[in-house]
């Protein structure tokens, strides 16, 4: 009978024969996660009338709702939740549980699809909260048109203040990032940085609304495929992470 061959091996953990380390895994390990929300089905719940009222974080479960039929944007499978396909004009979605609150360190990611009949709509708030009734000021992802194939750009603007980045013409993939930190609030469209960021203490965001600014007032006449918040800056992997989710709907 043949003998039988073994061998000591001995490998750290980050060595080739160490633990393969799962999507989930990484993004649980992201510090002060709120909750990373993908276009996956089974994380859609729609109601009798087909549109979406819940939207539920992959991490944590928190979510995104909308009990107005009216306001219930559409989900179309491969493209996301679509905000410019609401019963009636257009969708939100508000941040249920907890609030986010005072954000001194945070970063807010989402990736924005917009149709070729999307790109000329002027003044599509994408995410944030309208706070002004309450003398609390704004914080707002926005997307601006201004003339075919010159000077469209995502703005983020915090109070009075603003950062603008442009938007190729024909590019209507977005995956937009705000980051606050040290007291300054900063934004990236596809990799690129804003020209200055802003000085601002905190996001104040008492509430968080997705297709608009508030419910009330819905805007987006595009999709969103994905959405990261967290109370911290994420790593350069983390963020890799978050990204790949957003784009692989699994």
């Amino acid at each position: 009978m043949a003998g039988i061959l073994t061998a000591d091996i001995d490998a750290p953990l980050a060595a080739t024969l160490g633990v393969v380390t799962t999507l989930d895994s990484i993004l649980a390990g992201i510090p002060d996660l709120v909750d990373v929300w993908r276009t996956d089905a089974t994380h859609i719940g729609r109601d009798a009338n087909g549109r979406v009222s819940t939207w539920t974080g992959g991490i944590h479960g928190r979510q995104f709702v909308q009990t107005a039929a009216a306001r219930q944007p559409l989900y179309i499978a491969g493209t996301g939740v679509d905000f410019g396909d609401a019963a009636v004009a257009r969708g939100t979605m508000t941040l249920s549980g907890a609030a986010i609150g005072q954000m001194a360190t945070g970063s807010i990611g989402l990736r924005v699809m917009l149709e070729v009949q999307d790109e000329t709509v002027d003044s599509q708030t994408i995410a944030g909260q309208d706070l002004n009734a309450t003398g609390t000021g704004v914080v707002r992802i926005a997307y601006r048109y201004v003339s075919a194939g010159l000077g469209n750009y995502v703005r983020g603007q915090i109070g009075g203040s603003s950062m603008d980045i442009d938007m190729p013409a024909a590019v209507r993939d977005a995956m937009i990032w705000m980051t606050i930190s040290g007291g300054a609030a900063s934004m990236t469209v596809n990799g690129v940085a804003a020209a200055a960021p802003l000085t601002v203490a905190n996001l104040n965001l008492p509430t968080f609304a997705i297709g608009g600014a508030r419910d009330a007032s819905p805007a987006l006449a595009g999709a969103i495929s994905g959405i990261c918040i967290a109370g911290s800056i994420l790593t350069a992997n983390q963020r890799a992470a978050v990204e790949w989710a957003m784009r692989n709907a699994i």
